[in-house]
């Protein structure tokens, strides 16, 4: 199939959204498949060298199946003409859209969906979708030799909902170390990435609106453990188990965050089985690139737009 994925309005860049979105790519051209990546926007990622699939500012022709990525390029899809049309959506644009408009836009193409939350919001609003989750790499692995210290979280001061400063304040209750990525680490590169995390036992994710969060499974094939809160739309709900792989407090309740965190800092024995829980639940859960993006091809094939 050649498939092509429209960033119209967004580009790539070095996030892990553009991330996500290449290694899919590649891994579908690995299935034999001829993939595109369709933007107005200049390429700007540059954490490795990718030449399948192509990145292209004109659409091309004869394209079997196209795929918006995001709001901006669902009108761009609707307005094409390949036989199957989909939307991929990874996450709910909040801070890029109006609910109503987003809604609009899920019902204007066939949705494909990366967390469980957002399937079940999509239906709430009868609206069907699938579940693909990207996958996992396998550029992720716990390194037994690094010493690991304090917490580590996530760095967003743009989107007040990935509510970093919660993370900072734990880390002043608990007078503990916290490195932040995009703050210690900035634009780093996979292979920076997992150094980081390696440096880390707790991962501590306080975010409120996610799409499928990756970050803490980043941060847990490489080591760390898991504490998060019951925010339903915090995309860990497809993996994290309270007690049984991370630990999970009241949303916004930083006592019960706190205590979970020095909970976690105070028992490695605790953390280490935490994390091999979560780990085993999120390769079978999760899976690789691979057997998802089988699963995308097999739903495309079967049901078109």
């Amino acid at each position: 199939m050649r498939i092509l994925f429209n960033l119209f309005g967004t580009g790539l860049g070095n996030n892990g959204g553009s991330r996500t979105i290449i290694r899919c790519s590649e891994t579908l051209c690995q299935m034999g498949h001829r993939v595109f990546l369709y933007s107005d926007i200049s390429n700007k990622y540059s954490w490795h060298n990718f030449v399948d699939p192509v990145f292209v500012k004109e659409r091309p022709d004869n394209i079997d199946v196209e795929i918006a990525t995001g709001i901006r390029s669902v009108e761009d899809v609707v307005s094409g003409d390949s036989p199957i049309k989909a939307y991929y959506v990874r996450g709910l644009e909040l801070w890029a859209s109006s609910e109503a408009d987003l809604l609009r836009s899920f019902r204007s193409l066939r949705c494909f969906v990366n967390s469980m939350w957002l399937k079940t919001y999509l239906y709430d609003h009868d609206i069907d979708s699938d579940l693909i989750y990207p996958g996992l790499d396998d550029s992720w692995f716990y390194d037994e030799g690094k010493e690991r210290t304090g917490m580590g979280a996530l760095f967003h001061a743009r989107h007040r909902t990935k509510n970093h400063r919660f993370a900072l304040r734990v880390s002043r209750r608990l007078q503990c170390q916290i490195r932040m990525l995009n703050k210690d680490v900035i634009n780093a590169s996979p292979d920076e990435c997992r150094e980081f995390y390696n440096d880390i036992s707790v991962w501590f994710a306080p975010t409120e609106l996610e799409g499928l969060h990756i970050p803490p499974l980043e941060a847990s094939l490489c080591g760390c453990a898991v504490v998060c809160s019951d925010t339903k739309r915090n995309g860990m709900m497809d993996y994290a188990v309270d007690g049984e792989n991370c630990l999970i407090y009241k949303a916004r309740d930083l006592t019960g965050a706190s205590c979970a965190v020095r909970r976690l800092l105070s028992d490695p024995g605790l953390c280490k089985n935490l994390n091999l829980s979560m780990v085993k639940t999120i390769k079978k859960r999760i899976g690789t690139r691979k057997r998802n993006m089988k699963k995308l091809i097999r739903l495309l094939k079967e049901k078109g737009s």
